[in-house]
């Protein structure tokens, strides 16, 4: 549950990082304006999922790119020790807990992403 206060400090947060603008749509900024404006506590199951998402879209905003990379490749890093071990290679256990290899296999992924999202790969 959110309350007043949470959604005014959030909402600050996102004004202060540029993010409130850039990133929310203007029905996701009316949901979170009307919300501090209306209820003390949000109690309803629907509106704390709606606000659950706006939230997590925001904290998505503000974190840093590496730590972005640094989930993103964790995963892909886990595959490639596991099919690197399948094929032989004993050292291969490490690279799941090296954090240079997870943060370039994210930011391989995220920058992969982003340059398709642009338009310009296809």
């Amino acid at each position: 549950m959110f309350s007043r206060s949470e959604l005014t400090a959030l909402r600050r947060k996102a004004l202060r990082r540029g993010i409130w603008f850039r990133v929310l749509s203007k029905i996701d900024r009316a949901t979170i304006d009307l919300s501090i404006r209306c209820v003390k506590t949000i109690r309803s199951p629907t509106l704390t999922r709606i606000v659950a998402d706006i939230v997590e879209k925001i904290e998505y905003a503000t974190t840093g790119f590496l730590s972005r990379a640094e989930v993103v490749g964790r995963e892909f890093a886990e595959r490639a020790a596991q099919l690197a071990l399948s094929w032989g290679n004993g050292d291969a256990s490490k690279w799941k807990d090296d954090i240079g290899f997870t943060r370039y296999l994210g930011a391989m992924n995220l920058t992969k992403k982003a340059l398709f999202v642009v338009g310009l790969k296809s």
